[in-house]
């Protein structure tokens, strides 16, 4: 009865942890660049940003590259849709 007990527990955790994280990096986004430079509160920071910005243009867009230019500037890539007919964009972000 314990081990369900710690079982429960667990999997409540981590369902209550996927909820605070909703605009966090996407696990499939490539960072790159002068990533020491800035910290992952900047990172996650500018997301959110990412994501209040895309959300007023436009629909949730898969962001598949963060290019950390400077410890002031991040880039943010994304693609509006799978395809040739789409490039992909970038979306420049002062950092925090």
């Amino acid at each position: 009865m314990r081990h369900v007990n710690i079982a429960a527990a667990l999997v409540a955790s981590m369902l209550l942890c996927s909820c605070l994280y909703n605009d966090d990096i996407p696990p499939t986004a490539k960072i790159d660049g002068a990533v020491g430079s800035v910290s992952q509160a900047d990172l996650h920071a500018v997301m959110l940003r990412f994501n209040e910005w895309i959300s007023e243009v436009g629909h949730p867009q898969p962001v598949y590259r963060i290019h950390v230019v400077s410890p002031d500037k991040i880039d943010i890539h994304y693609q509006i849709a799978p395809g040739p007919h789409y490039p992909p964009e970038c979306r420049p972000f002062e950092s925090c």
